[in-house]
């Protein structure tokens, strides 16, 4: 599919439209435990925007994707920044698409301009985990730990 894609750092006034997609994202992505947060989730994407650490992919003026995440110091060494994507969404009739790829480069740059040593990247298990940590392999990364959550 060949469209003009805009790969950009996100913005504030985009907060709106970046929303839009992260409930479509929690409809998703099996973490159905609490219920979705407007406001939490605005001022999360606020924050990363805040880092330089949300990206956008833009087709005609329209949100199609979106990536965001938090810098933090390391729990061993708080000298060091790491950094994690907390939400990833790329509309599904874009999926195809370099739009993906795109934005995880994107973002990967602005951490390491933000001064990040790590970036983590996750894989939910009711989205394709094996194709998505095969794509991670792919563009080098490693397993570090996996997580387990338990409902209390």
């Amino acid at each position: 599919m060949a469209f003009s894609l805009i790969i950009r750092h996100a913005e504030h006034k985009d907060i709106e439209q970046i929303e839009k997609l992260c409930k479509k994202f929690f409809d998703v992505c099996g973490y159905n435990f609490c219920e979705y947060d407007e406001e939490t989730i605005k001022g999360l994407v606020g924050a990363g925007i805040d880092q330089g650490l949300t990206s956008v992919a833009e087709k005609e003026n329209r949100l199609i994707g979106f990536i965001t995440g938090l810098a933090f110091p390391a729990i061993l060494n708080n000298k060091v920044l790491c950094g994690s994507e907390l939400a990833w969404w790329v509309e599904p009739e874009y999926r195809k698409t370099s739009a993906g790829i795109k934005l995880l480069k994107h973002i990967e740059k602005s951490a390491k301009d933000f001064g990040v040593a790590t970036w983590s990247m996750m894989c939910l298990e009711e989205l394709n985990p094996d194709g998505i940590e095969n794509m991670y392999k792919r563009m080098g990364y490693k397993p570090a730990e996996r997580t387990f959550v338990r409902v209390l």
